[in-house]
């Protein structure tokens, strides 16, 4: 007879309480066979396979989940759902809580949309500074200097390159330190967290072992977190930003190239229409002035 064996699933690579393991992990208790560790290896090295991540048994474990409602992850949970990231790896689990989540991210979004617009207008108005700042000093050790004309692709990579290398490459180094990723996983969850995709197949800060392995660097880690949150997504509405202006210029010079076109148009037809009336009065007078020499 089989009797009940409970486990419990910790990722190693990402914490993640969703509702659908707990489902699992009852299955597991009633119809797993608990002193069978062939089958349960057997079993923990399929699911390894089937989610692509490293299932464990909690009782060979050596450090317990932490408490996932603490100050600093419902901290982060009020920025993923205002920034609209989303991950859903922690949620609200009753009614009170959804609720509140609802009327509060009814109040936070728009906040917060207003927070990130203001940042990525102030890191706009940084670059231009610079950029001119740049340009005055190479004015001044060569005034022959001419600036590089760029045109609006060419621009909107520029903008990117800095923004992908301070905000995605070296962030990922950091993650793979300490959430123990692949270089090129941390790459992805950068992107994925940055432009609010927030697919939450991988989470920062939830591994059991960070806060005993890595002590007082684990604040400082998590206090980067989330300032990289705000520092990058606000680099990200820089870059909408530009895309929008840099369209509606464009849309400006269409609209003047085709005033200038209907002006210079009109000013032609004005202009041949005068010319034909001169004609045909200096015919009338030529007329007039033969009858009276007549």
């Amino acid at each position: 007879a089989f009797t009940p064996v409970r486990f419990k699933f910790t990722y190693l690579t990402n914490y993640v309480p969703t509702f659908r393991f707990h489902h699992l992990a009852e299955l597991l208790t009633k119809y797993l066979a608990p002193h069978d560790n062939e089958l349960q290896q057997e079993l923990l090295v399929r699911l390894n396979d089937y989610c692509d991540k490293k299932v464990t048994n909690y009782t060979l474990d050596e450090y317990e989940p932490p408490y996932v409602w603490n100050f600093y992850h419902s901290f982060y949970f009020a920025f993923i759902v205002c920034s609209t990231i989303g991950y859903g790896n922690i949620s609200p689990n009753n009614t009170f809580g959804r609720i509140f989540m609802i009327f509060y991210a009814l109040i936070g979004l728009p906040v917060n949309g207003f927070f990130f617009a203001y940042l990525g207008d102030l890191y706009g108005k940084t670059y231009i500074r610079l950029y001119r700042k740049y340009k005055q000093f190479k004015l001044s050790s060569n005034r022959q200097y001419v600036p590089h004309k760029v045109n609006f692709i060419g621009q909107i990579v520029l903008y990117l390159i800095p923004g992908i290398v301070i905000f995605i490459f070296v962030p990922a180094a950091i993650f793979s330190y300490f959430e123990k990723w692949p270089y090129d996983v941390s790459v992805y969850y950068s992107f994925v967290t940055l432009t609010t995709i927030g697919f939450g197949d991988y989470a920062s800060t939830f591994q059991a072992s960070q806060e005993h392995e890595f002590g007082t660097a684990y604040i400082y880690y998590q206090v980067f977190v989330i300032l990289w949150f705000f520092a990058g997504v606000g680099y990200v509405f820089m870059i909408l930003g530009f895309i929008a202006k840099g369209m509606a210029h464009k849309k400006v010079q269409q609209l003047e190239k085709m005033l200038a076109v209907n002006v210079r148009a009109a000013q032609n037809r004005v202009w041949n229409g005068v010319t034909k009336d001169i004609s045909y009065l200096r015919k009338i007078l030529n007329e007039v002035y033969m009858m009276k020499f007549k």
